[in-house]
């Protein structure tokens, strides 16, 4: 059992109830962390993705001369 990550439903099963606990615990810590990376990667991809956008509206009212 290298983490809790990998482990089969029967190897989970087989463990006492403090052992799964933190199995647990420890998954949904892991599954935090990475969920705050995901949030901080999708709020740049925004962020450039609006400043892509902007760029486009001003370079076609720059071409229609609007």
């Amino acid at each position: 059992m290298s983490n809790g990550l990998t482990i089969s439903e029967d190897e989970f099963i087989s463990l006492k109830q403090k052992e799964q606990n933190l199995i647990l615990f420890r998954n949904q810590v892991k599954t935090i962390d990475l969920i705050k990376g995901y949030k901080i990667y999708y709020k740049l991809t925004a962020i450039i993705g609006s400043a892509l956008v902007i760029g486009m509206v001003i370079l076609f009212k720059l071409q229609l001369e609007i």
